[in-house]
């Protein structure tokens, strides 16, 4: 077992949520085994009750609690388990909703009656659900996650890993068909996961807990996320270029206010610059766009039109993002680099408004970010209005001066937990 690992790993247990997957009655309980994991009965030890200690301690910590359960309709029209998925379709109707089969333990609930629920729909805790976004809501960095071993829990450790989470997976709170699947979770995950008892896992809450009864909370960071500010849209020559003089120095100069501003702070400086493939066949735009522009060569990766302008060059130590579509987040790593950087808060500027700018922020929103834009420093400044009025309940529209403002106050400030 890690225990060694994880204390050397000095995470903290107050940043740690309880993820109990896939523990529902219809999945080990009424002779319904052998339709629903492959090989047999649920291999003998009390693995139930070592959950119901880790959800006991969990809950006497205030520390979050999720149950994310596998549940369809009862035609299993939106049942996304693959098709080689060896128990069959017919038993999972037991997991229909609004069935008993769907319901976790009696003994579980009854413990943890202020507990969060997910419903998946696939294998994965994670995809294709609310898990993450409920997550960072909570300020969770470490899932320790139990519960159904050998059919959903190393898709959700390893998409857990990928976003940034830390795993701990409780090994004798978790069941499985064949006592197998135990010995195979320690070296296909082992490089994801802390793989830990239950007894470990209440160790290290108790002793990790004490320890960190001063724990400062997560701290706030701003960055600057610059979209689309390229030669093709802001450069006079450029095919997209359709500004006066003085328009150009507004969206440039403020820009720029930004930059030199974020540097001074020390804060993160990041442009997302849009990039078309030659062959088109890699792009994200959408459909209508696509189809207009695909004769088009602007933006091709590798030209001068895709180019950032080179009155807002980036310098040493600012970070590049390439995106093929439209919004900076959809089909980029944008999101987990900023997780990595400590980002929470973000201050956009370009363009357009109505368009790529748009699309980025809703997005940032929806992924749980403070979005600050900074109107003065966007473009078109003809479709401003427009886009600020649909953006308007969504984020905060401010100038360039009083984003800086909101971005100096953000920095090195605290929220407590």
């Amino acid at each position: 077992m890690d225990l060694e690992l994880l204390l050397e790993a000095n995470l903290s247990p107050k940043k740690s949520a309880l993820v109990v997957v896939d523990v529902q009655k219809g999945w080990f309980q009424d002779g319904t085994t052998e339709d629903l994991i492959a090989g047999g009965a649920i291999a003998s030890g009390p693995w139930l009750s070592n959950l119901a200690n880790a959800v006991r301690a969990f809950d006497e910590a205030n520390l979050p609690i999720v149950f994310v359960k596998t549940v369809f309709r009862n035609d299993l029209a939106d049942c996304y388990f693959s098709p080689q998925w060896p128990g069959g379709r017919e038993g999972l109707q037991r997991l229909a909703e609004g069935t008993d089969g769907a319901s976790v333990p009696d003994e579980l609930g009854a413990i943890s009656r202020n507990a969060f629920e997910v419903i998946k729909k696939g294998h994965s805790a994670f995809q294709f659900t609310h898990l993450d976004r409920l997550l960072r809501a909570l300020d969770v960095e470490t899932c320790v996650i139990a519960g159904n071993l050998p059919s959903s829990m190393e898709e959700t450790v390893r998409q857990g890993a990928a976003l940034g989470y830390e795993n701990i997976l409780v090994l004798d709170a978790s069941y499985s068909s064949l006592p197998v699947h135990e010995s195979r979770a320690s070296y296909t995950v082992r490089s994801r996961a802390f793989l830990l008892s239950s007894n470990d896992v209440l160790t290290w809450l108790t002793d990790g807990t004490e320890e960190r009864d001063e724990d400062p909370g997560t701290a706030t960071r701003g960055c600057i996320l610059v979209v689309d500010i390229q030669n093709e849209f802001l450069h006079p020559e450029g095919s997209q270029y359709k500004y006066t003089d003085d328009e150009r120095q507004e969206i440039l100069g403020n820009t720029q206010r930004l930059l030199d501003g974020a540097r001074r702070m020390k804060v993160p400086v990041v442009y997302v610059q849009s990039q078309r493939g030659a062959d088109r066949f890699i792009d994200t735009a959408s459909a209508k766009m696509s189809l207009r522009l695909r004769a088009d060569a602007y933006r091709t990766e590798g030209s001068w039109g895709a180019e950032i302008v080179d009155d807002i060059r980036p310098v040493e130590g600012d970070y590049i993002v390439s995106k093929r579509g439209h919004g900076a987040f959809g089909t980029t790593h944008l999101d987990r680099m900023l997780r990595n950087l400590g980002v929470n808060t973000i201050v956009v500027a370009g363009g357009s408004v109505v368009g790529c700018v748009a699309d980025s922020t809703r997005e940032a929103v929806g992924l749980g970010y403070r979005v600050i834009l900074a109107a003065d420093a966007t473009y078109p400044p003809a479709r401003r209005e427009a886009g600020f009025a649909a953006l308007s309940n969504r984020l905060e529209i401010v100038s360039a001066e009083e984003a800086l403002s909101a971005l100096q106050a953000e920095e090195r400030v605290t929220r407590t937990t």
